[in-house]
């Protein structure tokens, strides 16, 4: 089951910086990508689509791309998802604090890629997981029983 929820965050200065949607959408005119409104991406997540407002110097293409390109650990990481009916499927992002996202098909290219903001994940902090052992966590709970 999936719900539709927006949520605002504040960012560094208490001042609201964004909405929190499965959907962002993106309007290309003029070659040239722009997100419409504020929205965020939580990294780590599958569910984000992207859905384009295209001009119509696009009416007639069919085999339509979206590239989405973001830094990782100093990489530049790129991913070209097909759009089917005007929207795509995000890739599930990780580590970025910004996607940039362009269109391409046939002759045309976007001039400049939309670029959406991301949120960390607690799965992009960087450190060594420690997992509990749970031979040592049974023995304790057996000796606390036993008290």
């Amino acid at each position: 089951m999936c719900c539709l929820f927006a949520v605002l965050f504040l960012d560094s200065t208490g001042r609201t910086g964004g909405v929190i949607l499965p959907e962002c959408i993106v309007a290309v005119r003029d070659k040239i990508a722009q997100v419409q409104g504020n929205p965020v991406i939580v990294c780590g997540n599958s569910d984000y689509t992207v859905s384009f407002d295209l001009d119509s110097e696009w009416d007639g293409i069919s085999d339509i791309t979206a590239q989405v390109a973001y830094m990782q650990n100093g990489r530049m990481i790129r991913e070209n998802v097909p759009v089917n009916g005007g929207v795509c499927s995000l890739p599930v992002i990780s580590g970025a604090a910004e996607i940039l996202v362009g269109v391409y098909g046939g002759s045309i290219r976007t001039a400049a890629p939309a670029v959406i903001p991301c949120l960390p994940c607690v799965t992009d902090i960087h450190g060594t997981l420690k997992m509990r052992r749970q031979d040592a966590y049974d023995e304790m709970m057996e000796v606390i029983a036993n008290a």
